[in-house]
């Protein structure tokens, strides 16, 4: 299995190569059709970001690339093994999958709500959205709800065949704002200069060998292989006209 991850900027991939690939939040779109009640509750549980790849060659990939960017970074089956990648789901909004997810959020959620000896503690209001903190709070089967949860898209993005490595930390840090963007922003500000525990809390290193290839426009052929290091320009470069 050969995964890509699509960038739009060729600077980002030499950022990439000097500290690793970086979380970066991703809204999921699909638990306030499980459970409506969470909107109340602000950010989408589990928003501690994630690494995203796509499955789709280079040559069947011309919307990935319009939608994500040009320029990418191929990585071993072995290197994402390791790290525990898995596909993600799709979901629609209607259906026998979608009622079955409903039916176990529902029970989840309740199973936590009913356990909980203090239901107004700020731990069990944090809990709704960490599934760590909702697994001290006796609401197991809703914490590993949470982890499917992770791995899930509304089913119109379904084309994008996308691959995930997800923020296992429940990492407040990283970014403070409770909006997306905002939070898209602040991470790309924090990726371009990493600092301190960010260097190591907040990127997923990706050692030379574990790269199969690169990829750019065939006009930018030769500007990009002059942006990599030295080390790296033996990687071949795939190129492509759309």
């Amino acid at each position: 299995m050969n995964l890509t991850h699509y960038t739009k900027e060729p600077s980002t991939i030499v950022q990439i190569l000097k500290n690793g690939f970086a979380y970066f939040p991703c809204e999921r779109k699909v638990i306030f059709n499980f459970l409506p009640e969470l909107k109340e509750k602000g950010l989408e549980p589990q928003q501690f970001g994630a690494i995203s790849f796509t499955d789709l060659d280079y040559i069947s990939a011309i919307n990935f690339r319009n939608e994500f960017g040009r320029y990418g970074i191929g990585v071993s089956p072995k290197w994402t093994f390791e790290h525990d990648i898995a596909k993600v789901l799709y979901i629609g909004e209607s259906g026998s999958l979608f009622e079955s997810c409903k039916y176990l959020f529902k029970k989840g959620i309740n199973e936590f709500e009913n356990n909980t000896a203090y239901p107004d503690d700020g731990c069990t209001k944090m809990a709704y959205g960490n599934k760590w903190m909702t697994g001290t709070q006796n609401g197991i089967m809703y914490a590993h709800l949470l982890t499917l949860f992770e791995f899930m898209e509304p089913e119109e993005n379904s084309w994008q065949s996308e691959w995930r490595i997800v923020n296992d930390k429940p990492d407040y840090g990283f970014c403070s704002s409770q909006n997306i963007n905002e939070n898209r922003k602040e991470v790309h500000e924090k990726i371009i200069d990493p600092k301190g525990w960010c260097t190591i809390l907040n990127f997923v290193k990706i050692p030379i060998e574990s790269i199969t290839s690169f990829y750019c426009p065939i006009w930018q052929y030769f500007s990009f292989r002059q942006m990599l290091p030295k080390s790296y320009r033996k990687i071949p470069i795939k190129v492509y006209l759309a």
